[in-house]
């Protein structure tokens, strides 16, 4: 009888084992998980004001032409950031994203409704953001106000 019960108890752990183990081996975070995640280390690190941490989420192809700002590649967007930090455009930053919006299309994703708001004013900002071999990275960024 005691070995019958050893018996079903060893059973009954392994079951226990395989479904945790089975439960935990998931597909991983989706696309919209891992670029919300990369939002908000975009905005913890704005609001750190650490560029070297935003420079991190864009994408070596990054490349913007635009009235707003002009950075034709990551190096001159590093150059921009680093320029609008000495303005103090980073000082009393505050990002809301709770009503951003995310829409990804294949290995693309756009995401607006980002508001930049500082002691000099109110920003709007979307990004573009690109799902590469490292995960998702900034890839252009637009920015109306300021």
């Amino acid at each position: 009888m005691k070995e019958k019960t050893v018996r079903q108890i060893g059973v009954l752990v392994l079951a226990v084992v395989l479904a945790v183990g089975c439960a935990s081996l998931g597909k991983g975070p989706s696309d919209k998980d891992q670029v919300q995640a990369m939002l908000g280390a975009w905005k913890a690190a704005a609001i750190e004001k650490n560029t070297d941490k935003m420079m991190a989420l864009y994408s070596e192809e990054f490349s913007h032409s635009g009235s707003d700002y002009q950075a034709a590649d990551k190096a001159a967007l590093r150059k921009f950031s680093e320029e609008c930090k000495q303005k103090g455009y980073f000082d009393g930053v505050e990002i809301a994203t709770n009503n951003a919006t995310i829409n990804i299309q294949g290995n693309m994703a756009t995401i607006s409704g980002i508001d930049w708001t500082n002691n000099q004013g109110t920003a709007a900002i979307e990004l573009t953001a690109k799902k590469g071999k490292t995960g998702w990275l900034i890839a252009n960024m637009s920015i109306a106000g300021i």
